[in-house]
């Protein structure tokens, strides 16, 4: 796709960053909700993406429109199953993957990420804890209300200002907060405490009440848990969903190993 990817408009220079308006930014992460949507539950071959980040998003010609590149890693999986070899992107790898345990969940920590780094416009750097992205918003969104705009601005990309209808409007701002939140719950560590790929969308869909979450653990270079929750009756009430954007499929399909 001429546009290229996603990573190219979100960490780019300012020209390109700014090409993303905050109403397109949050187009964006729906639409990718959507795919990913398509990829677990409405495909007639279901899929684990494992390769979930923006260099794998391409852009259409109108910068609203992204499809899921890339399935060199994409397994097909029966439904509640796990894969146990630990492969994906470093910074966007959910913690079970490190023990050797991949579920439908696992992309959904990666998506959460991606989310994350939309709305901050940096990457996700594992190896400085500065650049952790998830205590950042966790950090903004555990905030004093007196000062949650103030501090919503700081977690933005600070390249892409809020246009003046953007900033004057609640509902927008609230919708940017909402996004920040449902990332946090996207990357919380436990697997059974993150949202499934199609809650996640109703979540994005509707302004419903959400679930807390919790503060995201950090971890020094090369640490990971063996724990292992007990699975849990889901906690996420889903009502119904619109059929989203399906045309978000793989440019190599043809390379995929499902």
């Amino acid at each position: 796709m001429e546009n290229g990817s996603l990573d190219r408009y979100v960490f780019g220079d300012v020209d390109k960053r700014r090409q993303l308006s905050w109403k397109r930014r949050l187009h964006i992460i729906t639409c990718i909700a959507d795919g990913v949507c398509y990829l677990h539950v409405d495909s007639n071959r279901k899929v684990i993406h494992r390769d979930l980040k923006p260099a794998n998003i391409l852009l259409a010609d109108d910068l609203s429109t992204p499809k899921i590149a890339d399935f060199g890693l994409a397994k097909h999986v029966p439904d509640q199953a796990a894969l146990h070899t630990p492969v994906g992107p470093i910074g966007y790898l959910a913690p079970e993957c490190r023990n050797g345990q991949t579920t439908y969940k696992s992309d959904v920590y990666s998506f959460g990420v991606v989310m994350l780094e939309i709305i901050r416009g940096d990457t996700n750097c594992v190896t400085d804890m500065q650049r952790l992205l998830p205590p950042q918003a966790w950090n903004s969104w555990n905030t004093n209300n007196d000062e949650a705009r103030y501090t919503l601005q700081k977690l933005l990309d600070p390249k892409v200002p809020l246009s003046q209808e953007e900033g004057a409007d609640p509902k927008f701002l609230s919708r940017l907060w909402r996004c920040i939140q449902i990332g946090l719950l996207c990357v919380q560590e436990s697997p059974d405490k993150r949202p499934d790929i199609e809650q996640v969308v109703e979540m994005l869909k509707t302004e419903g009440e959400l679930p807390e979450q919790e503060e995201p653990t950090l971890r020094e270079k090369g640490e990971t848990s063996n724990a292992r929750p007990e699975p849990e009756e889901p906690t996420f009430k889903v009502k119904h969903r619109t059929q989203g954007a399906k045309t978000m499929t793989s440019n190599k399909t043809s390379n995929s190993s499902f």
